[in-house]
């Protein structure tokens, strides 16, 4: 979610122990031409191995946040269904 008074930076959000999001960290974005950029803190992920093998889904627009039937059904995903991009370093 863009946040509010800052318009480059993001509130990176996680599902928290009672199943709510919740706003775990604030991180920079940009937008150029057709790309947007975002820069997580890498200590969001929780990942100790090197190189960072990192699958992911991008999702707006969906009525509910706490169904997931929301993702596939409402607003934009990508990619489509259950396909997950995946980074690698």
């Amino acid at each position: 979610r863009i946040h509010s008074g800052f318009p480059n930076k993001v509130t990176v959000e996680c599902v928290g122990i009672n199943e709510k999001w919740e706003i775990a960290a604030i991180a920079d974005f940009q937008v150029k031409e057709n790309e947007m950029h975002l820069a997580v803190p890498r200590r969001l992920l929780e990942v100790q191995k090197q190189p960072l093998r990192l699958q992911f889904k991008w999702a707006d627009n969906t009525l509910s946040d706490e169904k997931i039937e929301s993702f596939y059904i409402d607003g934009d995903v990508a990619p489509i269904g259950r396909l997950n991009y995946v980074f690698t370093e």
